[in-house]
């Protein structure tokens, strides 16, 4: 795993933007990889699964998507041998992450550690690259 890497899947630009100038304000400087399209996410980290040069260590998602839910987004990357074997963590960050049950179901997934409000916050950012290294 690339522990320089975080992998961020969001339809909304503003919000991708938002989560990577606070997370870079957090002290992390690696790399991002963006996908908009949950399919094409899909796709890009069973491309690069299997690579741990290329595969990140952490991969934030929202839960509302086009397409599926992100909780079908996680079922469906969780078979990947970088997720299964606690290599890469998933956090969770929307703004339905405390409705309607979303944290006691996100407990299904042992690869999600993080189950957190947008926008994500300097001190989130902080939390989210201890929990990488």
């Amino acid at each position: 795993m690339d522990k320089s890497k975080i992998f961020i899947t969001d339809n909304n630009e503003i919000d991708n933007i938002i989560s990577e100038h606070m997370i870079k304000a957090s002290g992390f400087k690696g790399e991002f990889i963006f996908e908009n399209d949950t399919l094409a996410a899909i796709a890009h980290l069973k491309q690069l699964s299997g690579d741990p040069t290329k595969f990140p260590s952490l991969i934030i998602t929202n839960l509302a998507k086009p397409h599926m839910s992100g909780f079908d987004f996680i079922a469906a990357i969780s078979e990947l041998e970088e997720i299964e074997q606690g290599k890469c963590l998933v956090a969770i960050v929307s703004s339905a992450a405390h409705r309607d049950g979303n944290p006691a179901y996100a407990a299904k997934f042992s690869c999600v550690k993080f189950v957190e409000q947008k926008p994500i916050s300097t001190e989130l950012g902080r939390r989210l690259i201890h929990h990488m290294l």
